[in-house]
């Protein structure tokens, strides 16, 4: 009944009003008195051609009621369907901010459920990725101790390192063979030396000069030769130490 223009409603005991009386959109007149309505539908914003509604003897909130007046005569009535009218879409229009915070709310609600969501699997791929790297070291850490170990196993085994290890010990050995023989013909020279002088104060008589003469020179020259075989044999041992180390 979009070219309906007058609806007379009153008394009627109506309790609510459906939401398609919106589209009623020729309506002018509406009378409404002495039913049982407590609010009006946020469509009544639509109807832009209202000019006269009575509301008069209904059980309307407090806001509504006072929006409506009184209209007891036909100016008062003019000015109830103006009124609320104007009431309604100021309502609507808060109701549809409403909405529309409502539905931003519940879209940010989801854009944070989805970037948690997002972490979350960013956190889990990141662990896994860590667990898989640990892994990887792990195995490639046991091949290298393998390979050590097996290494390790073939040098035991290796009769060539153990006859090196032969070898080695044998040059040691003969090493400190010749040091030992050094120092043997070292005590020999000196005892020499001491059958020598021995000698030489036996057979000189105490007062023949040219044998004492000839003994301290004989003296002299062994006490060099005695100092360069020292120095030359502390030269052969210092080799021999380093040639060990």
């Amino acid at each position: 009944m979009r070219q309906l223009q007058r609806l007379d409603l009153s008394k009627n005991v109506l309790i609510f009003l459906p939401q398609a009386i919106g589209r009623l959109e020729k309506l002018r007149q509406l009378d409404l008195f002495s039913n049982r309505l407590s609010s009006l539908p946020l469509s009544f914003s639509q109807l832009a051609q209202l000019k006269w509604l009575d509301l008069k003897n209904n059980m309307l909130d407090s806001q509504i009621a006072g929006v409506a007046g009184t209209c007891v005569d036909e100016r008062e009535c003019e000015e109830c369907a103006t009124n609320v009218v104007r009431f309604i879409k100021t309502k609507a229009a808060e109701a549809e901010r409403a909405r529309q915070e409502n539905i931003m709310r519940e879209k940010r609600a989801l854009e944070l459920q989805r970037e948690l969501t997002e972490k979350e699997n960013a956190e889990r791929r990141r662990q896994k990725q860590e667990l898989k790297q640990r892994r990887r070291e792990e195995r490639e850490a046991e091949l290298r101790q393998r390979k050590v170990d097996t290494g390790e196993q073939e040098k035991s085994n290796d009769p060539y390192l153990e006859r090196s290890q032969s070898a080695s010990k044998e040059r040691h050995a003969e090493q400190q063979g010749s040091c030992s023989c050094l120092l043997w013909i070292l005590m020999l020279f000196v005892v020499l030396l001491a059958a020598l002088g021995g000698a030489y104060a036996f057979y000189c008589m105490p007062d023949d000069r040219v044998c004492r003469e000839q003994l301290t020179k004989y003296s002299q020259q062994g006490t060099e030769f005695m100092d360069r075989f020292v120095e030359q044999l502390k030269l052969s041992i210092e080799s021999l130490k380093r040639k060990l180390t």
